[in-house]
């Protein structure tokens, strides 16, 4: 599983804390939303 996340995010932040309590293995990868990451082809 892929978790996007944007670290100051509370949102996020919540829901990494979910997985991790459940025990779910994922891969984080941090999208910088100041920078405009999430406009990236790679991304979308």
């Amino acid at each position: 599983m892929k978790l996007y996340t944007f670290p100051p995010s509370t949102n996020s932040r919540k829901v990494r804390i979910a997985l991790l309590e459940k025990g779910l293995e994922f891969e984080r990868i941090n999208v910088d939303l100041t920078k405009g990451e999430q406009k990236n082809p790679d991304y979308l």
